[in-house]
């Protein structure tokens, strides 16, 4: 909910592609869609593993190519620079008005929970805080009840949480891009703590230390020097350094239970400091040369380490059951979103996940899949959402308990992962909307277009200021778009095909349209319908295209004789149409040239 707001653009998108096979190759039968309106619909699989091994990799740089297009700069700026400083300033303005009244009101979705990526416990262990993509910071119960949102006034999402402290809890927040932020009074204002030296360019990991609620580490990297390992002893308020690593390789490790000695994996070897990072010993290796690693560790044992190291292309899982000082290869890991975690009480229990959750009981020599993906659509309280962001195993009560952070929104799990329960299917306010459209006939319809939460729908009218809505289909979808701003007929786009929702004030999904063939066009084509004729669209690629839709999943296109990529680009990513005048029309290209029409296009 908290996302919405960034409508067309999703930073931490994460989504499913279509694939270029007959429609009913590519199609799935939605198990939950018996009592959502559309019932009875197929549905494309929400994530895009259904490909080969390598299409996350090769989608990801797609994703990133749309989006450094969509931020096009003069040679030699960085535009993620710009939005930090813009942050700041915005986040400033706030901090000022922070407790007026808004203009804006939240209205959904609440029963559709999005992108999460970390959970945290505060040194009283008795509330839970998470972190979200791009929605923020939430605060609930441990088992997610009364969920809500603390962080309207920090920019960007929340990667990483560490919460110190005693009165008041300091809470830190952290983004993977960089920016660290705390806040002591609730979330109503947040600001940077002093101490960190240089720009940060990424933020790696943020922990409380148990053994001081006023001690935090953090590890970033700042300008071009490598990671660097900072310690906090006010709670996050402000930092001094305690190592260099002098690479971008690494990442640390505390005790959760008891905290005291910190652990780096700096490169491939590991070192560790018993006065908070005054003095370090060298352990042992890695017996690899790795480009990437993230470490994790069960207090189970000597301890017990766990560390996934990118070899070349590879991801492989290394073991230490000796406090660090020699390593044994366990396990090759094909399906890894740099979340590795272990079990507090059992030295054998790992995890990691990627689009799906894995989970070993046998020191990471073997590794069982928790559910697949597709069986939350049949029950979503008791079934993993695909894709996962974050895993946390958080020592509460004199027991474990880990937290799954999905696509779709924090589980919980008291039984070491053996089954999990959604703690997010109601008020956390996170899902994340590419696109929305409300019905000109009714400020109570909306339609929206989600990252890997379906294309959704409301379900009345709002309660307590807040839509439910339910989920047509699954996957990704953007550029929601109508003839006459109603819901009787409407366009938008999958990364692979054309969605048509049809029906006002019963929403059904009536097809499933072929992109133009032989085209070139953006990641996330953008389409515009007709005003003229309800059931036709134009697409946006090297030629403009209009897509009669002729009812199911057929459509006749027709296609314009300019070829857009003349003066340069490679397609076209926006147009207009004049409402006074509909065939007076502007276009653009992503080379960011603009094209006007007298004739209709």
């Amino acid at each position: 909910m908290r996302s919405s707001r960034m409508l067309l653009l999703c930073l931490s998108v994460l989504v499913a592609i279509a694939v270029s096979r007959p429609l009913g190759e590519r199609l799935l039968r939605h198990p939950e869609s018996r009592s959502a309106p559309g019932a009875g619909q197929d549905m494309p699989l929400p994530t895009i593993h259904r490909l080969d091994a390598d299409a996350e990799r090769r989608n990801a740089a797609g994703r990133r190519q749309w989006i450094q297009e969509m931020h096009r700069t003069a040679p030699g700026t960085d535009w993620l620079a710009i939005e930090r400083t813009n942050g700041r300033t915005r986040q400033e303005r706030r901090n000022q008005v922070a407790r007026t009244d808004s203009r804006w009101t939240e209205l959904g979705s609440r029963n559709q929970a999005g992108r999460m990526h970390v959970a945290a416990v505060p040194v009283a262990g008795d509330s839970l805080y998470g972190g979200s993509s791009r929605g923020g910071v939430w605060k609930g119960s441990l088992d997610g009840e009364g969920w809500r949102p603390i962080s309207d006034n920090l920019f960007g999402g929340s990667h990483g949480l560490a919460v110190a402290g005693i009165s008041p809890e300091v809470i830190t927040s952290i983004t993977d891009n960089g920016q660290v932020r705390y806040s002591e009074d609730g979330g109503a204002t947040w600001h940077v703590p002093s101490g960190i030296i240089g720009e940060i360019q990424a933020s790696k990991r943020v922990m409380r230390d148990p053994a001081d609620p006023d001690r935090v580490y953090l590890m970033v990297r700042v300008n071009i020097d490598g990671k660097v390992l900072y310690r906090s002893d006010d709670a996050g308020r402000s930092y001094v350094l305690v190592l260099q690593l002098d690479s971008d390789v690494g990442d640390f490790w505390l005790d959760r239970v008891v905290g005291g000695d910190v652990y780096v994996l700096r490169y491939n070897t590991l070192q560790v400091s018993v006065d908070q990072g005054e003095n370090w010993t060298t352990l042992g290796s890695l017996p690899v040369s790795i480009s990437r690693v993230v470490l994790s560790a069960s207090e189970a044992g000597a301890p017990t380490f766990y560390a996934a190291a990118k070899i070349g292309g590879q991801w492989q899982l290394y073991r230490s059951v000796d406090g660090g000082l020699s390593w044994s290869f366990r396990y090759d890991i094909d399906d890894f979103w740099e979340t590795l975690c272990a079990s507090i009480v059992d030295a054998d229990l790992v995890a990691f996940a990627g689009v799906e959750l894995w989970r070993s009981t046998d020191g990471g020599a073997s590794f069982l899949r928790v559910n697949r993906w597709w069986e939350y659509y049949d029950d979503p309280e008791h079934m993993l959402h695909a894709d996962f962001p974050g895993l946390d195993c958080l020592w509460i009560g004199s027991r474990e308990v880990f937290y799954a952070a999905t696509d779709g929104g924090l589980y919980r799990s008291n039984n070491s992962l053996s089954s999990v329960n959604n703690i997010s299917l109601f008020g956390l306010g996170v899902s994340q909307y590419y696109s929305t459209l409300t019905s000109v006939n009714d400020p109570n319809l909306v339609a929206a277009g989600s990252q890997d939460q379906g294309y959704q729908v409301s379900t009345g009218p709002a309660k307590n200021r807040n839509w439910d809505f339910v989920q047509m289909i699954s996957g990704d979808y953007g550029h929601l778009t109508s003839s006459d701003g109603s819901h009787n007929i409407v366009f938008s786009v999958y990364p692979g095909f054309v969605l048509v929702h049809t029906g006002e004030p019963t929403p059904a999904i009536s097809g499933m349209l072929d992109f133009p063939p032989g085209e070139s066009y953006s990641w996330l084509p953008f389409i515009l319908a007709d005003p003229d004729d309800p059931q036709a669209y134009f697409f946006c690629a090297t030629h403009l295209h209009r897509g009669d839709w002729q009812g199911g999943d057929a459509v006749q296109y027709s296609t314009s004789d300019q070829d857009f990529t003349e003066a340069g680009g490679s397609y076209l990513t926006a147009l207009g149409i004049a409402p006074a005048d509909h065939q007076r029309r502007i276009a653009v290209t992503n080379s960011g040239r603009i094209w006007y029409s007298r004739d209709g296009g």
